[in-house]
């Protein structure tokens, strides 16, 4: 359980420190090699010797000292090493823990070959927002090598939007991404890469054994993953088989609001959780949106919160006891031919007791929160 951190700069400076911080992380203590004492010192040398490397007089005492206790040794016809002088066995375990870290730190350091299937169209399509944040820089552990968009790269190249796209793959293709009409002409691998799919939901089972057989080692597709569980589920054992990670879109399960209720909910006794998911559509709007996004509200706007419901309050289709809507907060349409929620709220209640409430309303603004009320249903905390 020992552990020690190291830090090295070739540009950081000309000394070395020992900073030593207590469990919880505070540094409590700091030496410095040079110290002010050896500051003096190393400028009053520099200025008699100008030509001789400053490094030597900052760890002159040191050598000094080192050889004279070695040469002591020496005379003295003992075997052994003096105190604090390092053996040939410590050299051993130095360069082999250099041999060990240097290729795993480099492999840590270096950006994953990621691939985008579904780009979508700039300023609209969820794989354009993807693309642009990794091409922009703002994933540091992630290098996007290769965009695949079958659309508008193909059939739908010629058109209005096609040439829009045309102009974002002639900004970034010079730059070094590769951008390709199908997964046939993507360069093979060299490493770990992660293909991200964020297409048509329906074409996903496909793309993902594709992906896979194409040689990407993970993952991570856009919700709600498939449009039937069990497709999903036809996957998952797919993936499992040839030792693939697959991970879901799902940003909610990690952004700041969640972890700040949750944080509040351990806090109050009895607490329950309302998780509150907002559209900015007018009611003029609704029929192209039932239309655009026709697997459905709960599959596609309010999957977020049933993924935040599955992960943190044990909700499992198998598993809930009840469901009561509130009615008065609800609204259902047939607009299109489609059947869909312009608004709904309710509260499952799994067989284990936990109960959490989802609203989603897909003309009630532009944002989602946590509200968490203690047990006289009083909010005592939103996020």
């Amino acid at each position: 359980g020992t552990s020690v951190t190291i830090f090295a700069d070739r540009c950081g400076g000309a000394e070395a420190m020992a900073i030593v911080s207590d469990a919880a992380g505070n540094e409590v203590f700091t030496s410095t090699l040079p110290d002010e004492d050896l500051k003096a010192e190393v400028a009053k040398k520099m200025l008699d010797f100008p030509d001789v490397m400053p490094y030597f007089w900052q760890q002159e005492a040191d050598y000094r000292a080192l050889k004279d206790r070695c040469a002591a040794m020496a005379s003295s016809g003992e075997r052994g090493a003096p105190a604090g002088v390092a053996t040939i066995e410590i050299a051993i375990a130095a360069l082999s823990l250099a041999e060990l870290l240097t290729p795993e730190l480099q492999k840590q350091l270096t950006p994953t070959d990621v691939m985008i299937i579904g780009c979508g169209l700039p300023k609209r399509g969820m794989g354009w927002f993807h693309a642009t944040q990794m091409l922009n820089g703002e994933c540091p552990s992630a290098k996007l090598n290769n965009i695949v968009e079958p659309w508008f790269l193909g059939g739908g190249k010629d058109g209005p939007a096609g040439q829009e796209f045309a102009e974002f793959k002639n900004e970034w293709e010079p730059k070094g991404c590769g951008f390709h009409a199908s997964l046939d002409t993507v360069p093979p691998p060299t490493g770990p890469r992660m293909a991200l799919i964020a297409g048509r939901t329906a074409d996903n089972p496909k793309l993902l054994r594709d992906v896979i057989e194409a040689g990407c080692t993970k993952v991570m597709l856009e919700k709600p993953g498939a449009t039937t569980v069990a497709d999903l589920e036809s996957m998952a054992a797919f993936a499992a088989e040839k030792g693939v990670d697959v991970y879901m879109g799902y940003n909610k399960n990690i952004a700041s609001y969640i972890t700040k209720a949750r944080e509040a909910e351990g806090k109050i006794a009895g607490a329950k959780t309302k998780l509150v998911t907002l559209n900015a559509y007018k009611r003029e709007e609704l029929e192209e949106c039932f239309t655009r996004n026709a697997e459905g509200m709960l599959k596609n706007m309010a999957i977020h919160e049933l993924a935040l419901a599955a992960t943190f309050y044990g909700c499992r289709a198998d598993n809930i006891a009840s469901i009561v809507v509130n009615k008065a907060n609800s609204e259902c349409l047939t607009l299109g031919g489609k059947t869909d929620f312009v608004k709904v709220e309710f509260t499952m209640t799994t067989t284990e007791g936990t109960s959490v409430t989802i609203f989603a309303d897909r003309c009630g603004g532009a944002e989602a929160m946590a509200i968490v009320s203690d047990a006289a249903g009083n909010e005592v905390f939103t996020s």
